[in-house]
């Protein structure tokens, strides 16, 4: 069972494929009240559904592998953290 909780710290870090991001939350689990989505270069939100795999409780990777080459933000919104990180594909 997840448990329900705010996200206390995220890691972010690169996965063994090509193009996936790994999201690591060391201390709660990836719940449903936790928004993931994905900004361009400018700010807008990409038109496009992320595709998730759940490793864990604590961890999830994001496939990016559809996404043509450049700048994104990674942005994950829960009750109590606001986290954003650039991600460069090239």
């Amino acid at each position: 069972m997840i448990k329900i909780a705010p996200l206390k710290a995220i890691q972010l870090s690169s996965a063994k494929e090509p193009k996936h991001v790994r999201l690591t939350s060391p201390n709660t689990a990836f719940t449903n009240e936790v928004k993931i989505d994905l900004l361009d270069g400018i700010g807008k939100s990409v038109d496009l559904e992320l595709a998730f795999s759940m490793i864990g409780d604590h961890e999830c990777e994001v496939d990016l592998s559809a996404l043509p080459l450049g700048v994104y933000h990674l942005r994950v919104v829960d009750k109590a953290l606001f986290f954003v990180k650039r991600i460069i594909l090239n």
